[in-house]
């Protein structure tokens, strides 16, 4: 049996719920970022804006957008294969569940 340090085990948020809830938000941020620029352009008037009222125009323009079922299947699925990567690249890939649920405190 392998024996590791402790100390040595890189923490990663394993959770696929937290992990497709982080890259759902991601999503929905670089939309209305993107959606905002796409509309001010690149001509002159667009000078005038700065970061913070790309933001603010983004979030005022996509209120009340959602992500479609495709993006919510496709976000899940990479959760799932992410927090398993992640438990391999750990090295803990050979504990079950609840020991590594048990040993994740000591790891922060």
């Amino acid at each position: 049996m392998k024996r590791i340090k402790i100390i040595d085990v890189p923490h990663y948020e394993t959770d696929p719920k937290a992990i497709v809830k982080q890259l759902s938000k991601f999503l929905e941020d670089f939309r209305k970022k993107k959606v905002a620029i796409d509309l001010i352009g690149d001509d002159e008037r667009s000078a005038e804006f700065n970061v913070s009222d790309i933001e603010i125009f983004g979030d005022e323009l996509s209120d009340g957008v959602e992500l479609t079922y495709w993006d919510t299947l496709r976000i899940t699925s990479r959760a799932n294969k992410l927090a398993k990567n992640r438990v391999a690249a750990a090295g803990v890939s050979h504990l079950k569940r609840e020991e590594y649920d048990r040993l994740e405190p000591s790891l922060c």
